[in-house]
């Protein structure tokens, strides 16, 4: 089972325009801190064989994969969800959600291939082929939106959605509206080929879902911005985390040379997480929230002074990094 969970979110707040935005970030480190919520979607075709947990479980033409059977993963299958930031922390203050500030968003990555089945199979993801849930554009595998002021809506993995039986994807499209009904901020995807660009994760697979210990780790380019974009340039960085793509190199920053090394990985976005199952979803648990699986992790980025934001060169924009917090 794969989520996207730790991600870091760069920005420098000297580069904000005017004007209040649902999420501030300060030079220096940055430890931001989310809720991720996903489930984990077959096309009905591939059910037919079985595996999965019946029609009207996932968007038209999905059906939700069954979480008990071990192993339970194969190629086209679709993890989409939602995030939620809930606070950053650094050196000169904060930033919290409130109730009328908020920093959310959807994403969707499609499984390309499936290692041998084992204890440490390795998993590959790429963007969709197309969205399910209508949302992504081509290429773009997360899509984060601010909002803020009277009106805004937040949500948690006890949030249930509304509409349609416990357990129905209308109820899954409620809580996705709720993250995606603010001012589009920006889009994350694969733009290059690796080591620059990845998106994997290592799996047990002989286990079931619902007792998933699942590490993925992601690269990614900024697609777009919105207009409430506020990242400035940044330095790019590798995931000390991940050893696969890329090697390990001696710190979180790439200096030049690993930027010009093309069996080195420095991407604008690194992530590196681990995926659990909802203590609260409809399946197993307090039957409040459609979705399955979640995380939640603090982050860390390094935002340079705005003294040295010459000094990177215009094509250096919106980066990020993390780290798993300890359970």
């Amino acid at each position: 089972m794969i989520t996207f969970k730790q991600t870091l979110l760069a920005a420098s707040l000297a580069m904000v325009a005017g004007g209040a935005q649902a999420v501030t970030f300060g030079t220096g480190s940055n430890s931001i801190y989310y809720n991720n919520l996903e489930n984990q979607y077959r096309s009905d075709a591939a059910c037919a064989v079985g595996g999965c947990l019946g029609a009207g479980t996932g968007p038209v033409g999905y059906q939700l994969v069954d979480p008990t059977i071990a192993g339970n993963i194969a190629a086209g299958d679709i993890f989409a969800g939602v995030i939620n930031v809930q606070n950053n922390n650094y050196a000169s203050g904060s930033w919290m959600q409130g109730p009328t500030d908020q920093f959310s968003g959807y994403f969707a990555q499609q499984v390309m291939a499936v290692g041998p089945v084992g204890t440490a199979a390795e998993i590959t993801f790429g963007t969709v082929a197309a969205d399910p849930f209508g949302i992504l554009a081509a290429g773009e595998m997360f899509r984060l939106y601010t909002q803020s002021g009277a009106g805004t809506t937040t949500f948690t993995d006890f949030t249930a959605g509304s509409t349609g039986a416990v357990g129905s994807v209308t109820r899954v499209q409620d809580v996705i509206t709720l993250a995606t009904d603010g001012v589009f901020w920006g889009s994350l995807g694969l733009a290059t080929v690796s080591p620059d660009n990845f998106a994997y994760a290592i799996d047990d697979l002989t286990a079931p879902g619902t007792s998933t210990t699942t590490e993925s780790f992601l690269a990614l380019t900024l697609m777009l911005k919105g207009p409430s974009y506020n990242a400035g340039p940044l330095q790019l960085i590798n995931d000390k985390n991940e050893s696969i793509v890329g090697g390990v190199t001696g710190a979180l920053l790439c200096t030049a040379a690993e930027i010009a090394d093309p069996t080195k990985s420095c991407a604008q976005f690194v992530a590196t997480s681990e995926i659990e199952l909802n203590s609260h979803n409809w399946w197993n648990g307090d039957a409040s929230s459609p979705f399955i699986y979640a995380s939640n992790d603090p982050a860390v980025i390094s935002v340079p002074e705005p003294a040295t934001l010459a000094l990177l060169g215009l094509g250096l924009v919106g980066l990020a990094g993390m780290r798993r917090r300890a359970a």
